[in-house]
């Protein structure tokens, strides 16, 4: 054990109910990013053993939290706005990834997401219900280019393959 990360002081005080995701962030060993069912993702310091900043709003209910080039992506359970894009640095929502590009479609509960590893230009993402799984094109405004369909199950978990653009 290296440290125990427990809730900050004042508008920081950490979660309040089941912790689902976390990540390491891509460029600094010593944050950490948290969310869970309690609408919160929180950022925890190692070195200072709490958290240090929050952003309100997400529900998380898996592996549904990702950064690349300080934008956060995080997937939602619930009906609307399930797919998020956050600046980390300012902790302010910067966009939306529509399920299905210009229709609201409600019912796409993410339990997973990711941006791809290799690239800037893709994003994947899973969800039960709806039971399908999704690619968007970022350089092109987010826009579902493949999925997944009729599945006869949720879809909990994605993945991009480390050297290609492949997904499972």
């Amino acid at each position: 054990l290296v440290t125990t990360l427990s809730g900050g002081f004042g508008q920081y005080p950490g979660h309040s109910n089941r912790i689902l995701a976390v990540k390491f962030h891509p460029m600094d060993p010593n944050v950490i990013i948290s969310g869970g069912w309690d609408h919160n993702v929180y950022f925890w310091d190692v070195r200072q053993e709490r958290s240090y900043g929050a952003i309100q709003g997400p529900t998380v209910s898996g592996d549904a939290l990702d950064m690349k080039n300080n934008v956060l992506l995080t997937g939602s359970w619930r009906n609307q706005d399930q797919l998020e894009l956050w600046d980390y640095g300012m902790r302010k929502k910067v966009g939306n990834v529509e399920w299905e590009h210009g229709k609201e479609v409600s019912g796409a509960y993410i339990y997973s997401c990711q941006f791809s590893k290799t690239n800037d230009e893709s994003i994947v993402a899973g969800c039960s219900n709806l039971n399908e799984v999704r690619t968007y094109d970022r350089q092109h405004d987010n826009v579902d280019f493949g999925k997944v369909t009729n599945l006869t199950k949720g879809v909990y978990c994605v993945d991009y393959a480390n050297n290609s653009d492949m997904f499972s």
